[in-house]
């Protein structure tokens, strides 16, 4: 396999590149029809309120999560190609929005987010042994559940990668449900 840094000798590779696994799976022969889905976040440093707990507003469409540098407000989300300068009026909504529901919210010092996740019609991720080459395998398309659902994927790419049966059925995860 080579890198920009030169070739490297693997006897299995996994790709795990997020949004960006389309394109390295593409030159092999693989159909992945993942597209960039575009969440946006405000963090508010100086927010004047602090919620002891993640506060979702159904009827705003957002959240307000209370993490130690601040409030972080998100909810906001949009499809567009890898590369396309982000739309940050998207994260500037969300706060509008919360200071209806949180009197006293402040944007003193706030910062934007921008941050591609990696999503496929059905909503599925990835995950699994590829069919045409036999020692590489696949796990990405997680959209908004990377950090919950990583725990059970990697120990699920860790088995396969050793040779053992992964510990859930990972069909409905193959990339062959594209063809």
């Amino acid at each position: 396999m080579e890198t920009t840094d030169g070739g490297v000798d693997a006897r299995e590779v996994v790709v795990a590149a997020g949004v960006w696994s389309r394109a390295l799976l593409r030159p092999l022969g693989y159909v992945v029809p993942l597209q960039a889905a575009r969440g946006y976040h405000l963090m508010l440093p100086a927010a004047g309120v602090a919620p002891r707990r993640t506060l979702l507003f159904e009827d705003a469409h957002f959240c307000a999560t209370p993490m130690d540098a601040g409030v972080r407000l998100a909810g906001t989300v949009e499809f567009a190609p890898l590369g396309s300068p982000p739309n940050y009026a998207r994260a500037g909504m969300l706060f509008p929005a919360a200071a209806d529901y949180l009197p006293g919210l402040r944007a003193d010092g706030a910062t934007r987010w921008m941050g591609n996740r990696p999503s496929f019609p059905d909503s599925l991720p990835a995950i699994g042994k590829a069919a045409r080459h036999r020692n590489l395998f696949y796990c990405f398309g997680h959209e908004k559940l990377g950090l919950t659902q990583a725990a059970i994927s990697a120990q699920a790419m860790a088995t396969l990668v050793a040779g053992g049966t992964a510990p859930v059925d990972l069909s409905p995860f193959a990339l062959e449900r594209f063809l």
